[in-house]
């Protein structure tokens, strides 16, 4: 049996290194590169797109050599204009990766096979992994404010392609220290998106409080467009009873029962 091919070599010490010693993940890199090398010499115009496929580009690599991988293959796709697509099962990919940019295939038990994107990178992994986190996590006061914000989150489709968890922390002063804590101590990994979601009647409160704790971050803070859930019902079914609203509520309590 012959070796049919080029074999490469690289310069080490003043030595030359034959691919057949060289390390797996070296090898796959060399492969790499010339496929990159080949497809390039068959081209008649770099003006033409071309596409590369390459599976499971993660074998073999430390992670630091992959994303040093992913960002040459970044450069090679904008400076010689490919579009370059890779099968990869590796979190640590694909958390470098825009959401835009993934496509995640999933295969149904009737064998269709539908194409989401884009698609969040702890939602495709989601399967492989016992819990790979969450694309995002919200901060809220408490489990009335959790539930609005699912139903939302949900009634515009947002829990689609993403994993997302609502919290509720008690309290907006609890919200502010957990959301500074997690930012201080990364403590949910660099995959999640963190962002606080606090009841409109504490928007000043809040900010006083941040100002007063020296408290600066880039976590997104936005306020729901009503006071407390709690406060509302205090005052539309106590303190100045709307007719309407009690007679709605205590009709559905009736027809619950």
């Amino acid at each position: 049996m012959q070796f049919s091919g080029d074999i490469f070599y690289y310069q080490k010490d003043g030595r030359r290194v034959s691919q057949f010693h060289m390390s797996t993940g070296e090898n796959l890199l060399v492969s790499v590169l010339n496929s990159i090398n080949i497809r390039n010499s068959d081209r008649a115009s770099l003006s033409k797109p071309c596409i590369l496929f390459l599976d499971e580009i993660e074998l073999a690599l430390h992670p630091s050599s992959l994303k040093r991988l992913v960002s040459f293959l970044d450069e090679m796709s904008m400076l010689y204009n490919y579009a370059i697509y890779f099968s990869t099962h590796s979190i640590e990919l694909i958390s470098s990766i825009s959401p835009e940019n993934i496509f995640f295939l999933e295969r149904y038990s009737d064998n269709s096979v539908e194409i989401i994107n884009p698609c969040y990178p702890a939602y495709a992994t989601r399967i492989l992994y016992d819990h790979s986190g969450y694309d995002s996590i919200i901060l809220v006061e408490d489990d009335l404010a959790k539930e609005l914000i699912t139903r939302l989150l949900r009634n515009n489709n947002l829990l689609n392609s993403r994993l997302v968890h609502v919290l509720p922390c008690g309290g907006y002063t609890n919200v502010i220290e957990l959301a500074r804590e997690v930012v201080s101590s990364n403590l949910v990994g660099k995959i999640s998106s963190i962002s606080i979601i606090l009841d409109g009647d504490v928007k000043q409160d809040a900010k006083s409080y941040m100002h007063k704790h020296a408290i600066k971050n880039n976590i997104p803070l936005s306020y729901l467009p009503i006071e407390s859930l709690e406060k509302y019902l205090k005052h539309t079914l106590h303190d100045r009873v709307d007719h309407k609203l009690f007679r709605k509520l205590n009709d559905l309590s009736i027809i619950h029962i």
